[in-house]
């Protein structure tokens, strides 16, 4: 949305390195944290792995998840970059850090719940257990967010009852 802001102001330069930077910092965290997982061995270089070089998963090692949390660092990265770039030309963006912080405890709360509908249905066949799991964190982080507030998701709850309470009439 923040590089559609910069578009829509005719500004291509500021959103391509952002997302050089990006894709710079996303590969030199994703190295760092792959190698907390698994050992990189490339000719005569050999690196050993990390805190969490032991762990596998299927008897493979866990590197790819070090990547992908380079990744993500890297999308929080270009994100918070833009957000800022943009504020200094427009003014106050986005959501606020109170509101972002309900966002991920809701996340978190609804996280814990699917993790706990995965393990309890573990004997399904994965497509109906992946539609249970997701149906239960997607409710979860529904119910969650509406506690803590978050405007979307108290809309949203009043959206559905209203459609819920004329079908019961």
């Amino acid at each position: 949305m923040y590089q559609s802001a910069f578009f829509a102001l005719r500004d291509t330069r500021t959103t391509a390195r952002i997302a050089a930077l990006r894709v710079l910092f996303a590969a030199i965290a994703g190295a760092a944290l792959m190698l907390q997982f698994e050992p990189i061995h490339w000719g005569s270089l050999h690196i050993s792995a990390g805190l969490f070089g032991d762990m596998q998963s299927g008897g493979r090692p866990l590197g790819p998840i070090g990547l992908a949390a380079g990744a993500t660092l890297g999308a929080w990265f270009e994100w918070t970059l833009l957000r800022r770039r943009l504020s200094a030309r427009v003014g106050s963006v986005g959501p606020g850090t109170g509101h972002v912080v309900r966002m991920f405890a809701a996340a978190l709360v609804a996280g814990a719940i699917g993790y706990g509908i995965g393990a309890a249905t573990q004997p399904l066949h994965p497509l109906p257990r992946a539609l249970v799991v997701g149906a239960g964190y997607g409710a979860a982080y529904l119910l969650v967010a509406r506690l803590l507030g978050l405007s979307e998701a108290v809309a949203l709850w009043r959206t559905l009852a209203r459609r819920f309470t004329r079908r019961a009439r």
